[in-house]
């Protein structure tokens, strides 16, 4: 089964290319906030928005939460990881860092 995983980006400057980001979940910059056991991204950003409540608290089966209590919304700049591909959370859509 396809696994998306999705990091947060707790700084600043989000970085543009898998070495950035590699560096950046190696020196803990990124949080692993979800996996979700599915190949669509955009089904993936959908569930971890949060809307009349946090989306940490939605009972969905193919999204596996990792953290605890309240958590931002995935935004731009946030990276998911699918197949070992990475990608950023752009402006529209997902752009692939190469």
């Amino acid at each position: 089964m396809i696994q998306i995983w999705q990091y947060h980006c707790n700084f600043s400057h989000s970085p543009y290319t898998m070495e950035e980001v590699k560096t950046a979940i190696y020196n803990s910059k990124y949080k692993h906030v979800a996996t979700y056991f599915d190949d669509n991204m955009s089904n993936a950003y959908c569930l971890t928005q949060n809307f009349d409540h946090s989306w940490v608290e939605t009972e969905e089966d193919l999204l596996s939460v990792k953290v605890e209590g309240g958590c931002r919304s995935t935004m731009i700049g946030d990276i998911m990881i699918k197949n070992g591909v990475i990608f950023m959370v752009d402006r529209v859509g997902f752009t692939e860092l190469v």
